[in-house]
């Protein structure tokens, strides 16, 4: 998936990136491309605030929808920025926590990603390790998830920034614009 966002800043979480309601993701799913507004398909999308974290195996996401507040997780590579972009290889793990309503997606997919060496047995361990490391911290409180973010996303929000679209080379030369 690609998404573009606005830097917040740096301090000693990580890097700080927002992105706007409105604003477009394109993927890829089976050689198939397709675009949605970032945070939910449907339009205009939510307004999203990313953490790519100083260290760790993980990229995390607060938003609100019409449920209420959501921390998302991706348990990862650790994310690297490479010539102005972020990037990080999804270990399918993925955490949520939505009041106090916790789980975890996709660890079959994740089974499966290791059974056909699409993940190697160091990543393994080290999503594993993530993954109990955050679930423990996102189900007995931690600043970072508990405030730290929330109070970040709403002085991105404040911003009133502008609506993000990917541009036609992010993804595919000879795709259509979404």
């Amino acid at each position: 998936m690609v998404w573009r966002a606005y830097v917040l800043g740096e301090d000693r979480f990580g890097t700080w990136l927002f992105t706007p309601q409105g604003s477009i993701v394109r993927g890829t799913c089976d050689g198939e491309i397709a675009c949605s507004y970032v945070g939910v398909p449907e339009e205009p999308g939510l307004h999203v605030l990313h953490l790519a974290p100083n260290d760790g195996w993980w990229f995390g996401t607060w938003t609100i929808d019409e449920l209420g507040q959501r921390v998302a997780i991706d348990v990862c590579t650790p994310p690297v920025h490479v010539d102005g972009e972020w990037h990080f290889d999804d270990l399918e793990l993925d955490l949520y926590r939505r009041a106090s309503t916790l789980g975890v997606f996709d660890e079959a997919e994740f089974a499966d990603g290791c059974a056909a060496g699409h993940i190697t047995p160091d990543e393994a361990r080290a999503g594993r390790a993530t993954a109990s490391d955050l679930h423990d911290r996102l189900r007995h409180g931690d600043v970072l998830f508990d405030a730290v973010g929330w109070d970040r996303l709403q002085e991105a929000i404040a911003l009133d920034a502008f609506p993000l679209t990917v541009e036609l080379s992010d993804l595919d030369p000879e795709s259509e614009v979404c």
